[in-house]
């Protein structure tokens, strides 16, 4: 049976790949973890994309997974594409959604805004409490700290036209036709920086992974990873 690394995004967890893990568990041997300082995982001294990226490859290893397929949810597209740009043939194929690849001082600093604890709970009560079953206490650092790393990537980006065109694996880059954070044209000018890129428009799907159709995606992931 083929390996499978679920990647999740920022302020998530792999428990939100349940439904789609049992939905794919037929065909994939499916894997996942929690991000440093997310889900059931406690923060490291490092935080980001690189010790995500750290960490990733130490999971990799210690399941023996090289060569395996990707998906990557938002952040976790980011962080498979690092990954594999940083130590390349550590996966087969990537498929990213909703990932964004324009990060900007303006668009860092828009993202970054939205994470101030008050705000959140005048603006989105529902969210923080999602937040806070996903994560416990930890929530409100998990705030800060990913608040920082956008600001981070904003002065910095590590994914570029020059990383991206350097990973030489079969990459999907998708993104929702509702998604509010990332844009279409970002993830089009993303695809053409690939090598062996392909680009994957999912009708009526937000940026939430928790309002994506699971069975859509699930389809989607198989069709693209069999092909």
């Amino acid at each position: 049976m083929k390996q499978l690394l679920l990647l999740h995004g920022a302020l998530g967890a792999q428990s939100q790949f349940d439904v789609l893990k049992k939905k794919l568990g037929t065909v994939y041997e499916c894997h996942s973890l929690d991000f440093y300082g997310h889900g059931s995982s406690s923060f490291s001294d490092s935080f980001g994309i690189e010790a995500f990226a750290a960490q990733v490859l130490k999971y990799v290893d210690q399941f023996q997974l090289k060569g395996c397929d990707v998906f990557g949810y938002s952040m976790g597209g980011y962080v498979a594409l690092f990954t594999e740009y940083g130590h390349p043939g550590t996966f087969g194929k990537i498929m990213t959604l909703g990932t964004k690849f324009n990060w900007t001082p303006e668009s860092s600093e828009r993202e970054a805004a939205f994470l101030i604890p008050d705000t959140m709970r005048e603006k989105a009560p529902k969210y923080v409490e999602t937040l806070e079953k996903l994560h416990g206490d930890k929530w409100l650092q998990l705030c800060e700290k990913t608040a920082e790393m956008m600001r981070y990537l904003g002065a910095m980006p590590l994914i570029t036209d020059i990383t991206l065109g350097a990973v030489q694996i079969p990459v999907r880059v998708g993104i929702g036709d509702g998604d509010k954070m990332v844009t279409v044209e970002e993830t089009m000018k993303a695809f053409r920086s690939l090598q062996q890129g392909s680009f994957l428009v999912m009708p009526t799907t937000p940026h939430p992974l928790d309002q994506v159709n699971m069975d859509r995606l699930a389809y989607k992931i198989e069709k693209y990873l069999e092909s």
